[in-house]
């Protein structure tokens, strides 16, 4: 029902308003579209397509005002608001959590960024709008414990294994990048955050031993280890798990092995949502599954804060997969004809191509480019 009330409302915007918004809001053909492409679509400036955005949550609004003040109770303005006032409150208070279920499910085709904004813009007082925006971001990516996250750990079949057993099956692991002797002999025990780019060591009180790590998300998981109880001993790069790629055999190091005090040992993996998702990495994932099955271990692929399987159950336009699906079997796989004919046109992000990925079977390679 929002989405028709919307469509409603798009139909009397003000005429240069108009175009932007329902394009934006795909209120027409159930496609929503780039501000670059609506402007070269309408041929106006980029920033025509934002203002017209902005400007027309105060004039809806208003005509709201107006239509309350006339009794106009048919009026698309009152109409939306009497919805909202119905379907977006609970206790007198606006509920985001329905704002967002009803986004999801009656503006699946519009990024839910776009469409929170959008909808708080509209329905929340401007003193309170920043505060829901931070609900918001909350919501989506919840600042969790280290126990919280490992509750969320996969498991096959949880068991209980040996200490001996589990590091019994840690290999030779990759070079440490830096030379750990010269660095603990130049700080001591005080040797933390060596950075050189995004990769450094720092020395683990736990393990007695300097620690390496490949990025800052890494080296955040890895503190968080050293700082838990439950965390008896863990390694990092612990051993190697074959996987094949492009018909040629290729070895993969899992980030971490952890071992807990109850006994149970878990493997993971720590990468950014858009990194989780290249058709290489989801052959890693895969041989790292079967050999935890194998081991008794659980897994957990996560940035330190989500999952992989909630990066999987994130919103995404369905119509954008459709859209990549035809082009290959149409044969139009040139990168260049896709940046233009879809990224493009539907703004479609790495973090929406990622979820994309992972749910529609579609490949892509570490530059979130087609693969086929």
């Amino acid at each position: 029902m929002l989405f028709k009330h919307m469509q409603e409302v798009g139909r009397i915007l003000p005429k240069s308003w108009r175009l932007p918004v329902q394009a934006r809001f795909g209120l027409e053909d159930g496609k929503s579209y780039s501000a670059i492409y609506i402007a070269e679509r309408a041929k106006i400036k980029r920033q025509h397509v934002y203002n017209a955005t902005s400007r027309s949550v105060a004039w809806i609004k208003e005509e709201a005002n107006n239509a309350a003040k006339r009794q106009d109770r048919n009026h698309p303005c009152f109409r939306l608001f009497a919805y909202a006032a119905k379907y977006l409150t609970a206790e007198k208070r606006f509920d985001l959590h329905k704002l967002i279920d009803i986004c999801q499910k009656e503006f699946n085709h519009v990024p839910l960024d776009d469409m929170i904004w959008f909808g708080l813009s509209l329905f929340v007082p401007k003193n309170k709008f920043e505060l829901y925006q931070n609900n918001y971001k909350e919501i989506r990516k919840p600042q969790r414990t280290f126990n919280e996250l490992m509750d969320l750990v996969v498991w096959h079949e949880k068991k209980k294994i040996s200490e001996k057993y589990a590091f019994s099956l840690v290999e030779q692991r990759k070079a440490v990048l830096i030379d750990e002797s010269a660095l603990y002999e130049k700080h001591g025990k005080k040797a933390y955050n060596y950075i050189r780019g995004h990769s450094g060591t720092f020395y683990s009180e736990k393990m007695n031993k300097i620690i390496a790590f490949e990025s800052f998300t890494e080296r955040d998981f890895l503190l968080k280890l050293e700082n838990n109880d439950e965390v008896v001993r863990y390694i990092s790069q612990p051993f190697f798990i074959p996987y094949r790629y492009n018909e040629k055999m290729h070895y993969y190091f899992p980030d971490v092995f952890i071992y807990f005090k109850n006994k149970h040992a878990v493997v993971a993996e720590v990468k950014p949502p858009k990194e989780m998702s290249s058709h290489q990495n989801q052959l890693k994932w895969k041989a790292m599954h079967a050999y935890c099955k194998k081991n008794g271990f659980g897994y957990i692929i996560t940035d330190g804060n989500i999952t992989l399987q909630e990066v999987k159950k994130m919103p995404y336009r369905k119509f954008i997969a459709e859209e990549y699906k035809k082009a290959i079997a149409k044969g139009k796989t040139d990168k260049e004809w896709i940046k233009q004919h879809i990224i493009k046109k539907y703004q479609v992000t790495h973090d929406e191509l990622s979820i994309m990925a992972l749910n529609e079977g579609i490949k892509l390679n570490k530059k979130k480019e087609l693969i086929v």
